[in-house]
């Protein structure tokens, strides 16, 4: 699997993280997503909690639940909507999640 940044997309992270240390994850969330199928949305934490592959990307580490690897494209992109305030991930099939939501969990 391979996630690839634009360029937009991650001069925006690098402001979003603060600097911190830090390891990306891209979830597959079903709990409170108002859909049946579940979202694809990016997670910043601190460390890994042991049941994720790392994927190869062109900035910093980006980790996915091994089980949920199978909802994954085995290649996507992350890049800016607008004005970069969200994410769009997308893979050569198309639009994935157009509106993807960015949550810093590092302190």
């Amino acid at each position: 699997m391979k996630i690839m940044w634009d360029e937009n997309a991650i001069k925006r992270i690098i402001e979003m993280t603060n600097g911190k240390e830090g390891i990306f994850k891209l979830i597959y969330d079903t709990e409170d997503c108002g859909c049946d199928d579940g979202v694809s949305t990016l997670w910043y934490i601190g460390e890994p909690e042991g049941n994720e592959i790392e994927v190869e990307t062109n900035y910093g580490r980006i980790l996915v639940d091994q089980d949920k690897a199978i909802y994954m494209e085995e290649e996507m992109k992350i890049s800016c909507v607008g004005d970069c305030h969200t994410f769009r991930l997308i893979s050569p099939n198309g639009i994935i999640n157009p509106y993807m939501r960015f949550y810093n969990w590092v302190k």
